[in-house]
């Protein structure tokens, strides 16, 4: 892909989100940073792709009431939870 285009894609959460969920089927760790400020796309990151605790998205899932509690129910250890 085009560098110029993962660069934009990477300062997007959702756009990083979807882009590893449809095009790369893998983890995009150049979109890691913007999707862990999001809550939202933090949870479906580590659920849908990572199928594993996110850790650098775990700070922002904390403070979300709801996607706390999905993601407690998924990985009842996470890698956090001290925030």
């Amino acid at each position: 892909m085009n560098p110029i285009a993962v660069a934009v894609i990477a300062k997007n959460a959702e756009w990083s989100y979807l882009h590893s969920l449809h095009n790369l089927k893998a983890a995009f760790p150049e979109g890691e940073a913007v999707i862990s400020t999001s809550a939202k796309w933090s949870y479906h990151y580590a659920k849908d792709i990572l199928q594993a605790p996110f850790p650098l998205g775990e700070k922002a899932i904390a403070k979300d009431v709801g996607y706390y509690k999905l993601y407690k129910s998924l990985f009842p250890k996470p890698a956090f939870f001290t925030y």
